[in-house]
């Protein structure tokens, strides 16, 4: 379809745009990441315009103005339906937890973003349908421990039925990778959130 095409285009013409980081604050000012979010919105089941959509939305993730325009549009919540949409795609889901993560977290005041569940579920369904993948993991978990510093965010994910699985697939696939890393963030997950007596975190047997 020539519409889905041009979008296409547009959207790798904007990755490429925010490559150069003077650009980035430009196309935050001028409507570029709503263009992007509408596009993904709008072909949905497009793979290949949804990578170049996602490959575009992580560096500008790492822009302080342009994060400001993701949250206000709700762009994060646009991402994790991407994230669910091609959950068997590894580049969709990697990038798909940076820009969750980069947009959670506001530089240099060290405050950390109340996340929706369904971010939270994105990264950990790609965490479980890649559990082979070592970049999948690690990008995962960087965005949790990112996330579990807001303890809303620490009691979504500690809650969540999938968190057991998730961890425990990524500890089993990538012991030496991964372990610390796991044991890191389940601390920061038990600090974070209220204990209740007599129940029990979700991955411990």
């Amino acid at each position: 379809e020539l519409s889905c095409e041009i979008e296409r285009i547009g959207c790798g013409l904007l990755w490429s745009l925010s490559m150069m980081v003077e650009n980035q604050p430009l196309i935050a000012e001028k409507e570029g990441i709503e263009a992007i979010l509408n596009a993904q919105l709008r072909y949905k089941n497009d793979l290949q315009l949804q990578i170049m959509a996602m490959g575009a939305l992580k560096v500008l993730s790492f822009d302080p103005r342009a994060k400001g325009v993701m949250r206000r549009k709700f762009g994060t919540d646009v991402v994790a339906s991407i994230m669910n949409e091609h959950t068997f795609d590894a580049t969709i889901q990697v990038d798909g937890c940076v820009i969750i993560g980069n947009c959670a977290v506001d530089d240099g005041v060290n405050y950390t973003h109340e996340v929706s569940e369904r971010e939270i579920e994105a990264v950990l369904a790609g965490m479980v349908a890649h559990e082979g993948l070592l970049v999948v993991a690690e990008a995962a978990l960087f965005t949790l421990m990112s996330l579990a510093h807001s303890k809303s965010n620490a009691t979504v994910i500690q809650q969540n039925q999938l968190s057991k699985i998730a961890m425990d697939k990524a500890f089993k696939q990538h012991p030496n990778e991964l372990a610390m890393t796991i044991l890191t963030l389940i601390k920061r997950l038990k600090l974070n959130t209220e204990a209740i007596r007599g129940t029990e975190t979700p991955w411990r047997k």
